[in-house]
């Protein structure tokens, strides 16, 4: 089943007239990712990612899908809240 999410916050919709951000979302769309693997796909730093995930995060356009231990460490996966994203 497709979702679908209507964007009518100013704010969201600034988010995703950058590129960066819609190139993330669209990686997020199909698989969830951490943003280590994010990084690497789109050959940016882990930090650039993070600032992007936050805001996206913040504005509901990902969410976190699970998380997992790694050794000492735990993975963060995310995910997009939608397929598709309607602007209105």
């Amino acid at each position: 089943m497709r979702t679908i999410k209507l964007i009518k916050d100013p704010q969201a919709f600034n988010l995703l007239a950058d590129d960066t951000r819609r190139r993330i979302i669209h990686l997020l769309r199909a698989k969830e990712r951490t943003v280590s693997q994010i990084a690497e796909e789109l050959g940016l730093t882990p930090q650039a990612i993070y600032h992007h995930i936050r805001k996206m995060k913040d504005a509901d356009l990902v969410e976190v899908a699970k998380e997992e231990r790694v050794d000492h460490f735990i993975e963060t996966y995310y995910r997009a809240t939608a397929e598709i994203f309607h602007i209105s």
